[in-house]
C-alpha cells in the first residue's frame, strides 16, 4: 500500500500536525498572495480592463473543462483510508486521457465561444490557454499524494513557484506590450514549471498501469464530489459568463477584478484542504470532530473576516491608489463581493466537514439550487449594471449557508449554536477594527488628505487595532486558539502573547467553549 506518512496512523495525535499543516498551507498562500498582489498592481496599470475581460472569458471555459474532466479522483486519493499503487496509477491514466480530450474539445470550440462573447480575441487565446490540459495531468496524482501525506512545506513551495514565475513572466510580457497575451503566456509558464517540480519532488512515479476495479474504488466518492465541484464552479463562475454576455468584455474586466480581489482574500487565506484531511480521519470520533471543526472555523474567520471588512471599507482608496483611476468602476461591485467573501469564508470549513462525512451527493443537490439562484440573481442584477450583477450573488449565498448548516447539524453532533459561537468572535472583532478604520478614513478625507496617505493610515489603524483585539480579546475561545497555535507552531513567540487578558483567559478557559460540547451537542450525542 502507498504510505501516507502520519495521517494514515489512526493512533497518532493530530492536533499539532493539523496546526502545522494549516500554518504551512495558509502561510504559503499569504506569501503567494502578497507577491501576486504587488505584481498585480503593476500589471493592472500596464493592461486594460478589456484585456482582463478577454482572459477571464477564456479562463471560464478552461476551468469548466477542468471540472468536467477531473471526476474528483484526486480528492478520492486524499480521502481514502488506504490506497494501493494501482489506485494512483489508474487515476493518473484517466486524468491523462480526459486532459487530452479537453484540449481538443476547446480547440475545436474556440471559434464558437469567440462569437458568444462577440470577441475574436477570446477565440484566439482559448486554444493556447487550453494547452494546460496537456500539462497538469502529469502532476495530478503527485499533488494528491503530497496533500494526503500533509507535505505542506513542499506543496507550499511549489505553489509559490507557480505564482512567482508566472507573475514575473506576465509582468515582463505586459511591459513589452504583449497585451492580453501576457496574462495567458505567463500563467502557462508558471504551470509548466510547477508541474515539473511537483513530479520531481513526489515519491510517486508516473505509471500507466490501469485497473478497472481500483478505479471503481475511487469513483463512488470522487464522482459525487466532482459533480458538486462542477456545480460549485457553475455557481461561482457562471456570473462571469452572464456579465460578459450581457454587459461585454470590458464590464467583465471590472467585475473580474473585483471578484478576483475577493477570492484572493477567501481562497488564499483559508486552509480547508488541510482541514478536510483531518476531518476525514477523525469523523468517527464526534467530540474530536466537533472540536476540530469549530476551531478550524474560528481560525479561518479570524483571518479572513478582518481582511474582507477592511478592503470593503477602504475599497475606494485601495483601488484608486493601487490600480489607478481606470479601475474605479470596479469599486461598486466590490462592496457586494466583499460581503459575499465573508459568507464564503465562513462556509469553507463547514463544506469540508460535510465532504469528510460522505455527504457529497446531498451537497450536490444544494449546489444545483445555488447555481440556479446565482445565474438568476446576476442576470436580474445586470439591468443595474455591473454593481447590480455583483449584488445578485448574495441571495444565493444566504440560501447555501442555510442549507449547509442544516446538513451538518442533521448528520453530526455540531449544532447551529456551536457554529455561531465559532464565528461571533471574528464578527465582533472585525466590526470593532473597521469602526476605527472608518473613523480614520472619514476624518482624513474631510481634511483633504491625499488618497495614498489615507490608505496608509487606514492600514496602520487596522493592523494595530486588530493585533490589540487579539492580544486583549474578551473571548476565551480566541485566546485559547491563539495560545495553542503559538505553542505548537512558534513557541519562540510565547513571551509576546503570554501576558494580560490573553494569558489569563487562555489558561483558565482553554478547555471551555469550543473544546467542550455544549448542552445541545451533548443532547444530540446522547440521542
Amino acid at each position: 500500500m502507498v504510505a501516507a506518512s502520519g495521517l494514515d496512523n489512526p493512533q497518532r495525535s493530530f492536533g499539532k500536525t493539523a496546526k502545522l499543516s494549516a500554518v504551512w498551507d495558509i502561510g504559503g498562500r499569504v506569501a503567494q498572495q502578497g507577491f501576486l498582489f504587488v505584481v498585480s498592481i503593476f500589471i493592472a496599470r500596464l493592461l486594460t480592463p478589456a484585456d482582463f475581460g478577454i482572459t477571464a472569458a477564456a479562463r471560464f471555459f478552461v476551468t469548466l473543462a477542468t471540472r468536467i474532466t477531473q471526476l474528483g479522483l484526486n480528492v478520492s486519493l486524499i480521502r481514502m483510508k488506504e490506497i494501493k499503487p494501482e489506485h494512483a496509477s489508474s487515476v493518473f491514466v484517466v486524468n491523462l486521457v480526459m486532459g487530452v480530450l479537453a484540449f481538443f474539445t476547446l480547440y475545436l470550440a474556440s471559434p464558437t465561444i469567440g462569437r458568444l462573447f462577440g470577441s475574436s480575441s477570446v477565440a484566439e487565446v482559448l486554444p493556447v490557454t487550453a494547452a494546460v490540459f496537456l500539462i497538469t495531468p502529469l502532476a495530478s496524482v503527485p499533488g494528491a499524494m503530497m496533500v494526503r501525506q500533509l507535505r505542506y512545506r513542499a506543496s507550499t513551495a511549489i505553489h509559490l513557484l507557480d505564482a512567482v514565475a508566472g507573475s514575473i513572466i506576465t509582468l515582463g510580457l505586459a511591459f513589452l506590450d504583449f497585451g492580453y497575451w501576457s496574462l495567458v503566456l505567463g500563467a502557462l509558464a508558471g504551470t509548466v514549471l510547477s508541474t515539473a517540480v511537483r513530479v520531481y519532488m513526489s515519491p510517486w512515479r508516473l505509471s500507466l498501469r490501469f485497473s478497472s476495479s481500483a478505479l471503481r474504488d475511487t469513483l463512488s466518492f470522487g464522482t459525487g464530489f466532482q459533480v458538486k465541484q462542477l456545480l460549485t464552479f457553475g455557481a461561482t463562475n457562471l456570473d462571469n459568463l452572464v456579465v460578459g454576455r450581457l454587459l461585454g468584455v470590458t464590464s467583465l474586466g471590472f467585475y473580474d477584478k473585483a471578484y478576483g480581489l475577493m477570492r484572493q482574500m477567501t481562497d488564499r487565506f483559508a486552509f480547508d484542504t488541510a482541514l478536510m484531511r483531518i476531518f476525514a480521519v477523525i469523523n468517527h470520533e464526534p467530540d474530536r470532530f466537533r472540536k476540530a471543526l469549530l476551531k478550524g472555523t474560528l481560525a479561518t474567520t479570524l483571518v479572513t473576516f478582518p481582511i474582507l471588512c477592511f478592503v470593503g471599507v477602504g475599497a475606494d482608496e485601495l483601488i484608486l491608489v493601487l490600480y489607478g483611476s481606470q479601475w474605479l468602476p470596479a469599486v461598486g461591485p466590490f462592496y457586494s463581493l466583499a460581503v459575499a467573501g465573508v459568507l464564503k469564508s465562513a462556509m469553507r470549513p463547514m463544506h469540508a466537514a460535510n465532504e469528510s462525512l460522505g455527504l457529497v451527493w446531498l451537497q450536490t443537490i444544494q449546489q444545483l439550487a445555488y447555481a440556479v439562484l446565482i445565474v438568476v440573481g446576476v442576470a436580474v442584477g445586470s439591468y443595474w449594471g455591473v454593481s447590480g450583477a455583483a449584488a445578485g450573488v448574495l441571495p444565493g449565498l444566504l440560501v447555501q449557508l442555510a442549507f449547509g448548516v442544516r446538513l451538518l447539524t442533521r448528520n453530526s453532533t455540531v449544532t447551529a449554536g456551536d457554529l455561531w459561537s465559532a464565528v461571533w468572535p471574528s464578527i465582533a472583532s472585525s466590526a470593532a477594527m473597521c469602526a476605527g478604520v472608518l473613523g480614520v478614513e472619514v476624518a482624513l478625507r474631510s481634511l483633504g488628505v491625499l488618497p495614498w496617505l489615507v490608505l496608509l493610515a487606514m492600514i496602520a489603524t487596522a493592523g494595530v487595532s486588530y493585533a490589540a483585539l487579539l492580544l486583549w480579546t474578551p473571548f476565551p475561545t480566541v485566546a485559547a486558539v491563539v495560545r495553542e497555535s503559538v505553542d505548537d507552531v512558534a513557541p519562540w513567540a510565547r513571551r509576546w502573547v503570554a501576558f494580560g487578558i490573553l494569558r489569563v483567559r487562555s489558561q483558565k478557559n482553554s478547555d471551555r467553549d469550543l473544546d467542550a460540547p455544549g448542552p445541545a451537542a451533548k443532547a444530540k450525542a446522547t440521542s
